[in-house]
């Protein structure tokens, strides 16, 4: 589902210039689905963001070896 109003529009333009390109359909996919969910704009926003993260390395959770 796609928004058409104005808000969004303007939401779309500010997260394709706050998140790397090849992260970008990510998360416009998260804000809108946050979106449809209830969540208000700062909420849409922080889920688009979480889902532009970098994929967390894989690391030893114990420093010994």
């Amino acid at each position: 589902m796609s928004f058409s109003a104005p808000a969004d529009l303007s939401a779309e333009k500010q997260l394709a210039r706050a998140v790397p390109p090849e992260r970008f359909d990510a998360a416009w996919a998260a804000y809108q689905a946050a979106r449809v969910a209830g969540l208000c704009h700062e909420g849409a926003w922080e889920a688009a963001l979480g889902a532009a993260a970098p994929e967390p390395r894989n690391r030893p959770l114990s420093p010994h070896p």
